[in-house]
């Protein structure tokens, strides 16, 4: 199988990027609605839409003789911010999760293992799976010695 070109390799992680940042941002959006309807406001105009006056905001705006339709802008205004500001948390979330999938997937690979002496009790039982053990039992059977 052949393996993309490192341009396309990162022009199609770019544009999966992109996508992945839009997808959560968007869900931010949509979070923001569901947000702001826990605002006083927004549950006023919300109640002054659909008619229903037996709440205690909408007989006090009716008997304060207020605006209705000015609560109702007040209340979009507020349902914008949030979902401007839910965009905004969603694109930064997904930001962050990019920088740290970015950081694990250029991690370095190691070819030479060192002990950790710091940890290490000598209890041997990494002997079996040590690379350059593995490495020495190769060349030693492809020499054609045996085991001691």
């Amino acid at each position: 199988m052949r393996q993309p070109s490192p341009l396309l390799s990162r022009f199609l992680g770019a544009i999966a990027s992109l996508l992945w940042l839009c997808a959560v941002a968007g869900a931010g959006y949509g979070a923001g609605g569901l947000f702001a309807s826990a605002h006083p406001s927004v549950r006023t105009a919300s109640a002054l839409r659909s008619g229903a006056t037996e709440t205690l905001e909408a007989q006090a705006i009716a008997t304060l003789a207020e605006d209705p339709e000015a609560v109702i802008a007040e209340a979009d205004r507020i349902t914008t911010d949030f979902r401007r500001g839910g965009a905004a948390f969603g694109g930064w979330c997904g930001l962050i999760c990019l920088f740290l999938l970015g950081a694990a997937a250029r991690s370095p690979v190691r070819t030479e293992y060192e002990i950790d002496r710091k940890v290490c009790v000598s209890c041997a039982r990494c002997f079996a799976s040590c690379p350059q053990e593995i490495l020495f039992r190769k060349q030693r059977s492809a020499r054609g010695e045996t085991q001691r």
